[in-house]
């Protein structure tokens, strides 16, 4: 066992963008699961995934939670829709580096357990970023954020939310393509294709990834760009979702962009109010090529709390101009009951509009 202390520190410090192979990680499994059969006086073999959750626990006790323990609470309350709240892996392993990413991945090939990867958890299906009875990869601490001398580009860790990343770019005057929503995380957005305040402007989320940090299935670290040997997975990463890869850095081009007029008009639904906003809508479609700095969300909804329906349209214009001609076909619109709109950052931004999709509930998404 003595070996195995030795050997295991060493491996996981040579930094190589090849850190582990499968033989390596198998061998390492194999000595752990021999010592624990030596020493332990359970009779009944684990199973993989209840040895994977060992063997991480034991090779990096920090990184990894069972069922109960303050992190994996934690962990699981940080889910936007309950039914992904409500489902319980056997542990949760919360990875801090590219290494990290690469032994959780050669583990669970060698114990055959079934894993899910989250960064923000706001999927709203059971399943997405979650998973009963296998192993949840949180990464939630690859955190980073660092902007490029020249301002051009961001790169972002997938543990971080959209809040964390406007956040630190607003002192710059810079931001990149993300997330309407405070809490939503870099990954799922980035990867799932990504629409944005400014995507009038600059496209999607996934049309600014200038380049991505990739653990692949063999366990390798890969650096990935539209002119590197991957550039194949490049192009499959721009919108194909999760399952190419667990994307540990993305180096997202990054825009100047200070404050924005923008907010909330909400109105009590009346088919009169709902023809209006349609209208106003369409003008939108039809002409927004003749100012790319306007955005508008549309939402109807119910609020059962007072047993109404209600109308939301939530404006941006990403110039700090009040009320902009391109979108006045909507603030003309009478009988508001409420309006955020107002000079404001994206930070603040974000948070109303999280603020009016709260977490904890069994959210659906239809069309």
């Amino acid at each position: 066992m003595r070996l195995f202390n030795l050997v295991f520190p060493l491996l996981l410090q040579s930094g190589t963008v090849n850190a582990y192979t499968l033989k390596e990680v198998e061998a390492l499994i194999s000595a752990y699961h021999a010592h624990n059969i030596a020493y332990a006086a359970a009779s009944n073999p684990p199973s993989g995934c209840q040895l994977a959750c060992g063997f991480l626990a034991f090779s990096l006790p920090s990184q990894l939670s069972y069922p109960n323990s303050s992190t994996y609470e934690f962990e699981e309350s940080r889910y936007w829709a309950q039914q992904q709240a409500l489902t319980r892996p056997t542990c949760r392993f919360s990875p801090a580096s590219p290494e990290e990413v690469s032994l959780a991945v050669l583990t669970f090939r060698a114990t055959q357990c079934k894993f899910a990867v989250k960064s923000g958890g706001h999927a709203a299906f059971a399943g997405a970023s979650n998973i009963d009875n296998g192993v949840t990869i949180d990464l939630i601490n690859l955190d980073q954020i660092t902007l490029s001398s020249d301002k051009a580009q961001a790169s972002i860790g997938p543990g971080n939310v959209w809040y964390d990343v406007y956040n630190y770019l607003q002192p710059y005057n810079v931001t990149v393509i993300g997330g309407r929503v405070s809490a939503i995380g870099v990954g799922g957005l980035t990867l799932g294709g990504g629409m944005s305040f400014f995507s009038s402007q600059h496209g999607w989320a996934c049309d600014n990834v200038n380049s991505y940090e990739v653990v692949l299935a063999d366990g390798s670290i890969r650096q990935v760009s539209y002119s590197s040997p991957y550039s194949d997975l490049y192009w499959a990463l721009r919108g194909g979702g999760n399952n190419f890869g667990i994307v540990t850095r993305f180096d997202l081009a990054a825009y100047p962009q200070g404050d924005l007029w923008a907010g909330s008009d909400t109105f009590l639904y009346t088919n009169e109010t709902a023809a209006a906003i349609n209208d106003a809508f369409y003008y939108l479609g039809i002409n927004a090529p003749s100012d790319p700095y306007a955005q508008v969300i549309i939402a109807y909804a119910y609020a059962q709390s007072e047993d109404l329906f209600v109308i939301a349209s939530d404006l941006q214009y990403a110039k700090p101009v009040v009320n902009p001609p391109i979108l006045q076909n909507f603030t003309s619109v009478p009988g508001a009951i409420a309006s955020t709109l107002r000079i404001t950052d994206l930070s603040n931004l974000t948070v109303e509009f999280n603020n009016s999709n709260p977490g904890g509930f069994r959210y659906v998404f239809a069309i």
